[in-house]
């Protein structure tokens, strides 16, 4: 997360300020969940992935430098993956199961990721968003929680693939899905409404997999000067109230990491 507060000053980076508390609110519930990180970051933060690590939280790939899948070539990302398995490695001493494409840019185009996962032993991926959005989406997904997915096709299940599929959580409604799983859906609907759904989800699904920015959480976030008024709203709305639905959501739900829910 970066504040910029003219077109020349430098970026203030906000990551401690509020990774602290959402590890604390986790602490305060008992809960658990899995840290999808980039190398970046772990390179800059050690401590700090040592003491998610030490908390008992998962902690997986999601890229070396936060780039979409489509800007990669498979060669120039199989090296960034091997080189974040690496970090995280010498951090924790253990070595990451999963990844998290930036932007859920995992389709059908970009299925060439998914040999690559494989061949650095990654136990599962957790980047298809089974739902039609203006910006990413598998909308013809399975719908089941979980499932192996076809290195040919996305959306295919294949019970012989080495790679588990983990989506993000959608609402069915008279055939519409509807996206659930955090983010800015978490932020624009109100808590009442967010929780019938989520428990509509979850009667569907049995467990549902939801994700949160640590940088959607802080109340003291920046909103930065430069950019669209719709992406800033998008991007920012709801951010002042957000902790406190999460911490609602921890005491009501039972949230645990994806390598405790899969048992690898």
């Amino acid at each position: 997360m970066k504040e910029y507060l003219s077109a020349s000053s430098p970026p203030k980076d906000y990551l401690e300020e509020s990774v602290f508390p959402l590890l604390d609110c986790l602490y305060k519930h008992k809960a658990k969940a899995t840290f999808f990180i980039t190398g970046k970051v772990v390179e800059k933060y050690p401590e700090l992935i040592k003491r998610i690590h030490q908390e008992g939280h998962e902690i997986s790939c999601h890229g070396f430098s936060h780039r979409n899948l489509n800007t990669f070539s498979p060669s120039e990302l199989d090296k960034e993956i091997e080189k974040l398995i690496e970090l995280i490695e010498n951090i924790t001493g253990r070595k990451p199961k999963g990844f998290r494409a930036p932007s859920f840019s995992l389709n059908n185009q970009t299925r060439w990721v998914l040999p690559i996962l494989s061949k650095h032993e990654l136990k599962y991926d957790s980047s298809v968003f089974p739902a039609r959005t203006p910006f990413y989406g598998v909308a013809n997904a399975p719908k089941d929680y979980i499932y192996r997915i076809s290195f040919k096709d996305v959306s295919k299940i294949d019970p012989g693939s080495p790679l588990i599929e983990v989506p993000l959580a959608v609402y069915s409604f008279l055939g519409i899905r509807i996206p659930i799983a955090g983010g800015v859906y978490f932020r624009l609907l109100p808590l009442w409404l967010y929780k019938i759904l989520l428990k509509g989800a979850i009667s569907q699904q049995g467990t549902v997999n939801l994700y949160f920015h640590p940088h959607e959480l802080y109340q003291e976030t920046p909103i930065p000067r430069q950019g669209s008024w719709l992406r800033k709203k998008i991007k920012y709305f709801g951010v002042k109230d957000s902790f406190k639905k999460l911490d609602n959501l921890l005491s009501i739900f039972n949230f645990d990491s994806i390598e405790n829910i899969l048992k690898i």
